[in-house]
C-alpha cells in the first residue's frame, strides 16, 4: 500500500516507473488544484515518502502514458495556447518536466449527417 497523500484531492493522471539511475519504481500523481493549476507529486519506493514536483503550470494531461526510455510521456493540451495537443514527458532521473513537443491538430471534418468527427 502506498502512502497517503492527502495535499490532492483527486488524481487526473498517474504513472509508474522505474529509474535506473537510482535503482528504484517511482509513482507520479497529478492533479488539479483550480482552474489553471496543476500540482504533480513523486513518491520513490526506496524512501517511502513524496516530494511535490514544480514545471506543470501550463499543461493539462490526460490519463494516456507510457513509458519510453527513462521517461513517462502524456498527451497533454496547453492552456496558454489554445488547447493546443502537446506531449510531455517526465524524466525519472531528472524528476523534472521536459521538452513539450507540439502536435499538429487533427483535420475538422464535417459528416453528410451533419457531425463533426
Amino acid at each position: 500500500m502506498l502512502p497517503e497523500l492527502t495535499s490532492f484531492s483527486k488524481f487526473e493522471y498517474y504513472g509508474f516507473g522505474y529509474d535506473f539511475s537510482t535503482k528504484d519504481y517511482k509513482v507520479i500523481v497529478g492533479g488539479g488544484t483550480g482552474l489553471f493549476a496543476t500540482k504533480v507529486a513523486v513518491l520513490t519506493l526506496k524512501t517511502g515518502s513524496w516530494r511535490i514536483v514544480e514545471g506543470l503550470d501550463f499543461v493539462s494531461l490526460r490519463k494516456d502514458r507510457c513509458l519510453l526510455d527513462g521517461s513517462l510521456h502524456w498527451l497533454g493540451y496547453e492552456r496558454d495556447n489554445g488547447d493546443e495537443p502537446t506531449i510531455v514527458s517526465f524524466d525519472l532521473e531528472k524528476e523534472e518536466f521536459e521538452a513539450v513537443v507540439p502536435l499538429p491538430r487533427p483535420p475538422l471534418v464535417i459528416l453528410s449527417s451533419g457531425l463533426m468527427r
